[in-house]
């Protein structure tokens, strides 16, 4: 239409449209990606000691963190992360604390639907955790949950729980709990995948699926009147307060706009770490193969920390009969020590590990004896 008054309308389009959307800002570059391939919408506390939203899908300052709660002041940085991590973990030991994020709720003046309609019939929440027994209690991750908003992550010790409320259909209740137990105080990588469309809702630890409930399509019942929530709850009425506290630590929380696939899941638990390895420096290629053909297995390589082509030194026995391979502290998997006086009968011996290296110690008076270390790295699910 023309920009007179009543200008007739005209250039009509013959085909189909769908999805058609207008915002009141520029959408960055991972934006409009997000638009067209859903992926990571917010993404927070990944190494730097900050509260800053990393993920780059809105503009810069839009999702930021601050920290809330009575004890708002305490909230710290701890370098304990998780294996094969570096950089600082959000630390809420001090309890009362927790990190309130900014835009999520109808009465911020800058309020975006990035977390309500944006995620109504699909997401996935992921992140790290770590907490002892005694002190596993509280929200990890959520917007609202209380009934009958919304959703959040929480420890219902000893287990995991994704609670998804007005979910009238499912085969489950609103709360699904992880089979194992997630109480021994080390980390630990939740995963909670919604999809409205397909009709399930899945909890993951470590990587794993726990439980999955199917039922008939829906959609979350919005609570835009509560933020989204890092470390504790907030009810579904204008500015409630902060409450259920999570005392202890969180490490790289991620939102993403759609279900992510069961290697993707496995993939952010670090699962996948001798995939990731192989990638770059053996592609296509399984531990046991040698890609650079220097005599050195891949799965060696990566239990090294080796990367590239170059040619593979492999330790020998020094002064004391010991021989020491060098360990990266990201690897992930098994390894094993063996010796033989014939490189045809092999025995498992007991090697000593100290984070960066693996030794053993041959027993003087053997003669002539062979040592070697076998590796398996976690396998592909």
């Amino acid at each position: 239409q023309g920009n007179t008054a009543n200008d007739p309308i005209t250039s009509f389009f013959p085909g189909l449209l769908y999805d058609v959307r207008m915002y009141n800002y520029a959408l960055s570059a991972a934006a409009v990606a997000n638009v067209y391939s859903p992926g990571l919408i917010g993404q927070w506390i990944s190494g730097a000691a900050n509260l800053v939203d990393t993920s780059g899908f809105t503009p810069p300052g839009t999702h930021d963190g601050v920290a809330v709660g009575t004890n708002a002041a305490a909230l710290a940085w701890s370098s304990d992360v998780p294996t094969g991590f570096t950089g600082q973990s959000l630390d809420l030991r001090a309890n009362n604390v927790a990190v309130q994020i900014d835009n999520t709720a109808t009465t911020d003046a800058n309020y975006q639907t990035t977390f309500d309609e944006g995620i109504a019939t699909k997401f996935t929440a992921a992140f790290w955790f770590k907490a002892p027994a005694a002190s596993l209690s509280g929200t990890w991750l959520g917007k609202s949950g209380n009934t009958p908003w919304g959703w959040k992550t929480r420890p219902l010790s000893p287990k995991a729980d994704f609670t998804m409320r007005n979910n009238t259909g499912e085969s489950v209740g609103s709360s699904m709990t992880s089979a194992n137990d997630v109480t021994d105080g080390n980390w630990h990588h939740i995963t909670a995948v919604f999809d409205g469309t397909a009709s399930f809702r899945q909890i993951y630890v470590d990587g794993i699926l726990q439980k999955q409930a199917t039922g008939i399509p829906y959609a979350v019942t919005f609570n835009n009147l509560s933020h989204l929530v890092l470390g504790a709850n907030q009810g579904n009425t204008a500015n409630a307060p902060i409450n259920s506290f999570f005392p202890g630590l969180l490490y790289d929380v991620r939102m993403y706009s759609d279900p992510l696939t069961a290697v993707e899941v496995a993939d952010l638990a670090g699962l996948l770490a001798y995939s990731s390895w192989a990638t770059t420096n053996a592609p296509g290629q399984t531990p046991g193969q040698d890609y650079d053909n220097d005599g050195v297995d891949n799965g060696i390589e990566y239990f090294m920390g080796q990367t590239g082509s170059s040619f593979t030194a492999m330790p020998g026995l020094d002064g004391t009969n010991t021989v020491t391979w060098t360990k990266d502290p990201a690897y992930l998997g098994t390894w094993q020590v063996q010796t033989s006086p014939d490189l045809s009968v092999w025995t498992n011996v007991a090697g000593t590990a100290n984070g960066s290296s693996v030794s053993y110690t041959l027993p003087p008076g053997l003669g002539t004896w062979f040592v070697r270390l076998l590796v398996t790295p976690t396998p592909t699910p």
